[in-house]
């Protein structure tokens, strides 16, 4: 009988807790919007008769500090499009003596007065892009997947800010070659309007929806946006030739300049669409000099592998798709970090959406390939020479933020290998209770090489079966993780179940 209690007490608390009637009490706002009727030229004024029948969105709410509570300024909206662009405006009411704005770096607008919009095309609070801008136009952008922001993200649109005499205004045109939709004729998005308001050493935030803190799920409350309709994405062959040329000398020891042989590089980009909703994108030696370069990371004494963002623009677009993790999940395990590709002479993408399936591939020749061997104190690199890179991705989305997802890598080395496969996926009991998960085995041939390894020979891992040194041992592992969460504005319980085995390995 005591055994008997004791489950049937567990079982109460768990079906209390996944039971419980936690419904929005938000009614979410629908944005109505029509097709312009004139012309819109992006420099900061509204003027154009392209703006003239838009309607207004007005309703802003103060959203943090404050919750829910009229705003201290008034914020105006307006929303339309035509064939090519999806055009927002927004005009924010103050004294502009109050204004904070700075002509600065892209994604650098943070402390200044900005206003932007979040799209998300597909509607299912998955993934969502955002825009900003700054009173004097200065651009910043990112992806949210959950509420995982990406700010290395990095979208192709044109902005324009000035400052007026009754505050400031911004005006932003999004082509819709930049977003990814549904290839349907009317179309449904959630959209959400928002103004940072910097003052007195505290920010305000002013959004056109109520946030419900109980939730926290922010994709999930956004309105909706209607009236978008007969629109397609621009799908034209892109070519990205390039050509870079070095050249260098020094002065002998006769104090003459003597100059070297010049050397260059040719590259090509190619963009291919295919359908509505699937391209195909190849780089052939592909030339990443002129990407923002990376912000040093301190790595004295650091026994761990430091990480990077991607900001290559082969990589970036669609790395919210080769991505594991949703809402509120830094997950255990990464299995594709595409920096790991160091220099790819030859590189194929297909990125694509059947329904609500997405999908993509990558496949790419790297020329100067790294393996991270994991110790229990800390991580060595070697370098192993050249490597073939494949990644393959689907991702089912559900509604609310849920998916499931499955992801297979493999890395070929000369005489060794490594390969991925698994799963994961996030689900919501309501908006409160989700679980997510991630479940991934391993299968790990080590180059057969001991010269690579000399660094490193002579320790132990998988009960002291296996040893570091690259002599061609072949070996298998796994990793799983499963959390249970109920997440509230007061109180947050965590459950989980984790586990790795010493063998297992992420190569890509």
């Amino acid at each position: 009988m005591t055994i008997y209690k004791r489950n049937t007490s567990l079982f109460f608390v768990l079906f209390t807790i996944l039971s419980a009637d936690e419904t929005d009490p938000y009614q979410l706002p629908v944005f109505n919007i029509s097709r312009t009727l004139g012309s819109i030229t992006i420099d900061g004024h509204l003027d154009d008769v392209g703006w003239q029948s838009t309607n207004v969105i007005n309703n802003f709410l103060e959203v943090m500090p404050g919750e829910n509570i009229p705003p201290i300024v008034r914020t105006e909206a307006f929303v339309t499009y035509d064939s090519k662009n999806f055009y927002v405006a927004i005009k924010c009411y103050d004294d502009p003596k109050n204004i904070r704005a700075q002509i600065s770096k892209r994604d650098r607008i943070y402390n200044d007065d900005y206003a932007g919009f979040y799209i998300d095309t597909y509607g299912d609070a998955n993934r969502a892009v955002e825009f900003q801008v700054n009173a004097l136009g200065i651009q910043g952008d990112s992806q949210t997947v959950g509420t995982n922001e990406d700010q290395s993200f990095d979208m192709i649109f044109s902005s324009a800010g000035i400052i007026t005499e009754e505050g400031y205004q911004v005006e932003v045109a999004v082509p819709f070659s930049s977003l990814r939709f549904p290839d349907k004729v009317e179309q449904t998005w959630r959209f959400s309007v928002f103004r940072s308001l910097p003052r007195n050493d505290f920010k305000r935030k002013m959004a056109s929806f109520r946030m419900d803190r109980n939730n926290p799920c922010n994709l999930c409350q956004f309105g909706y946006l209607k009236g978008v309709s007969g629109i397609k994405s621009s799908r034209s062959i892109e070519l990205l030739p390039s050509m870079v040329g070095t050249q260098s000398g020094e002065l002998d020891s006769n104090n003459v300049f003597q100059e070297n042989d010049f050397n260059s590089d040719l590259a090509l980009g190619i963009k291919i669409p295919i359908g509505q909703t699937t391209t195909i994108e190849v780089a052939i030696n592909p030339d990443f000099s002129q990407i923002e370069a990376d912000v040093t990371q301190f790595d004295v004494n650091n026994n761990f592998a430091l990480s990077y963002p991607e900001r290559r623009p082969f990589f970036n677009e669609g790395s919210d798709l080769f991505s594991a993790g949703g809402h509120e999940w830094q997950p255990n395990i990464k299995p594709v970090y595409t920096r790991s590709i160091n220099d790819p002479s030859l590189a194929i993408k297909i990125l694509g959406r059947v329904g609500k399936t997405d999908y993509g591939m990558i496949s790419a020749l790297d020329e100067e390939s790294g393996i991270v061997v994991p110790f229990e104190n800390g991580s060595e690199i070697v370098a192993p020479g050249k490597s073939l890179v494949n990644v393959l991705r689907l991702k089912h989305s559900l509604d609310n933020s849920s998916y499931i997802g499955g992801v297979i890598t493999d890395r070929r080395y000369e005489t060794g290998s490594g390969t991925n496969i698994g799963a994961d996926g996030v689900y919501y009991f309501n908006q409160n209770i989700f679980i997510n998960w991630q479940a991934f085995a391993s299968m790990t041939q080590e180059p057969n090489d001991t010269s690579l390894s000399t660094e490193i020979n002579g320790s132990k891992f998988g009960a002291d079966s296996l040893t570091s040194d690259f002599d061609g041992e072949e070996y298998n592992g796994h990793q799983m993780f499963l959390r249970l969460t109920r997440s509230t504005r007061n109180s947050r319980f965590n459950c989980f179940v984790a586990e790795k085995t010493p063998t297992f390995r992420v190569d890509t």
